[in-house]
């Protein structure tokens, strides 16, 4: 298996990174997880694996008390938050890892405000340490590459165990992390938004100000 604990993809829509994705189910030790593709109809938990993504499902969402029960996020009811319905098979599906296996997700950010994508990507960082697993994660989101960042920075993860690729049309870009956490040769189109929106806002901050 490889040294990597987290893999971070990201691409344009043109790059098609489910694809990627899929390809990487080959593996026998995978197991994936995209929007729309999990079948709660057989889905079966023990006690233990419930009280676990149950504590897990409370800290992300930031929920005191006995929480919101899992078991509702079951039902696709318009009543119930999407970003549970969402986040509800990461969690469980998280919990379950045996040792060494590895956990491929699809836009885990879904639906989830940025302080819960950072906390959910907390969660999956620690089982990756704690538990020996391999995490693939295929976003868009600043908040899940700052998240991994972050964890690199306070050596939480060593650098070599990150790996980030960027897809753009037919071509895969690897992103080098350092060991503080910064990015050497940052391309064109990644994660790059935020920047060119705060340079075309300064000069209208300035004015203002």
């Amino acid at each position: 298996m490889s040294k990597n604990k987290i893999t971070l993809i990201s691409g344009t829509s043109k790059a098609n990174t489910d694809m990627y994705l899929l390809n990487l189910t080959e593996h026998s030790y995978s197991k994936y997880i995209g929007n729309n593709r999990f079948d709660y109809n057989n889905l079966s938990l023990d006690n233990k694996i419930k009280r676990i993504a149950q504590e897990k499902f409370n800290k992300i969402f930031d929920i005191e008390g006995e929480g919101y029960p899992i078991d509702k996020c079951f039902m696709y009811s318009i009543k119930e938050p999407i970003g549970f319905i969402y986040s509800m098979p990461i969690i469980i599906e998280t919990c379950k890892l045996s040792e060494g296996e590895t956990l491929i997700i699809s836009n885990p950010d879904s639906f989830l405000h940025p302080s819960e994508q950072s906390r959910l990507c907390e969660m999956l960082i620690d089982f990756s340490i704690n538990n020996n697993n391999r995490i693939i994660l295929s976003s868009n989101s600043d908040t899940i590459l700052n998240t991994i960042r972050i964890a690199v920075l306070y050596q939480q993860l060593r650098n070599y165990e990150v790996d980030i690729k960027y897809f753009i049309a037919n071509k895969c870009i690897n992103i080098y992390l350092h060991e503080d956490g910064s990015i050497e040769d940052w391309p064109e189109g990644f994660f790059d938004q935020i920047d060119k929106d705060l340079s075309a806002l300064f000069p209208v901050v300035q004015l203002f100000n």
